[in-house]
């Protein structure tokens, strides 16, 4: 498993992960096409630099779409608990 940021990651795949994760639900998410989901990301205000997705090889087998001030409060939370700034 490989965890990447979504930054080259084209919105098919993360569009077909998203249906794939759902298969096995009663809920019909065929209503989410790529378009939909690019329009749902803007509104949501994701950010695919601050979104990640687990990949096992190339497939796509799960993502955390993370929008940009709760991934900034998320670092700064972590520098203020451990006192140290990430390495990355």
């Amino acid at each position: 498993m490989e965890y990447r940021y979504l930054t080259n990651t084209p919105i098919e795949t993360v569009q077909q992960c998203m249906q794939d994760s759902f298969a096995d639900y009663q809920l019909d998410m065929s209503y989410m096409t790529a378009e939909v989901m690019k329009h749902r990301n803007a509104i949501c205000r994701n950010h695919p630099e601050f979104s990640v997705g687990a990949f096992d090889g190339e497939k796509m087998v799960g993502l955390l779409c993370i929008p940009p001030l709760c991934a900034g409060s998320r670092l700064l939370e972590f520098i203020r608990v451990s006192k140290t700034t990430p390495n990355w």
